[in-house]
């Protein structure tokens, strides 16, 4: 009898990648992303992996939290690419018992509600968009905290000229079919802050807004959606 995926149990990975020039930190985890599609595709229905950025405490981290069954290939996948990475395997995030007892809680969503592929490492212009909101989490008061999750799952779907598994899409530039793996994808923001603390939090939460102007085009707008229920978004976020 084969487990479900609520009966296996997920855990999570703090990575500390190493400092590289930008170019090379995105040409890496394009490939990263690209080898993490092809493990999922194989591992249904267990193929969930949530990727996140928490600042609590005025430190920030990075984990990869999946089942169980995943956790060693993922890290493998990690050290061949990133060799000088250091991972370690915990039951949670640090310090989460610390977390303050109100929550402002975010569903992201894109404004199209569309597929689009990610831009490659040569489009991204030498700049790693994620630097914005890392520098403006390092800037939040020493007890509130921040943490931004991407639940990603990978779509399969076929080309239908061609029959072949994987997602694809038709190069501009040479009118081909190109392999681009895509996922489905889940963006959740949670933003704690002590008692008597809540206008600074929203004032906060703005400034995090704005800086994902990398995602303000019409066509890859991000849109922050206010949670009416921060409990039940804060149970999906540690489901």
């Amino acid at each position: 009898m084969t487990d479900t995926p609520e009966q296996v149990k997920k855990t999570s990975l703090l990575v500390r990648f190493p400092f590289i020039p930008i170019p090379d930190h995105i040409q890496k985890f394009e490939r990263l992303f690209y080898d993490l599609y092809y493990l999922l595709l194989q591992e249904t229905p267990q193929n969930i992996v949530a990727i996140e950025i928490v600042n609590i405490r005025e430190t920030i981290n990075f984990y990869i939290t999946t089942y169980e069954t995943l956790i060693e290939p993922i890290t493998n996948m990690i050290f061949s690419i990133f060799p000088d990475t250091e991972v370690e395997k915990a039951e949670r995030f640090r310090n989460i018992e610390t977390l303050p007892n109100h929550a402002l809680g975010y569903n992201l969503t894109l404004l199209q509600q569309e597929s689009f592929s990610i831009r490659t490492y040569r489009q991204t212009g030498g700049q790693d968009s994620l630097v914005p909101f890392l520098n403006l989490a390092s800037t939040i008061p020493s007890k509130h905290a921040v943490l931004f999750q991407i639940v990603l799952s990978p779509r399969n779907e076929e080309l239908e000229s061609e029959g072949r598994a994987g997602l694809f899409y038709v190069s501009k530039e040479s009118g081909e079919a190109v392999e681009k793996p895509k996922f489905d994808s889940t963006m959740r923001l949670l933003y704690f802050f002590p008692d008597g603390e809540e206008a600074e939090a929203n004032n906060k939460v703005k400034e995090i807004v704005r800086s994902f102007h990398e995602f303000s085009s019409e066509k890859n707008k991000i849109v922050f959606n206010k949670a009416e229920n921060a409990q039940k978004l804060l149970a999906n976020f540690f489901g």
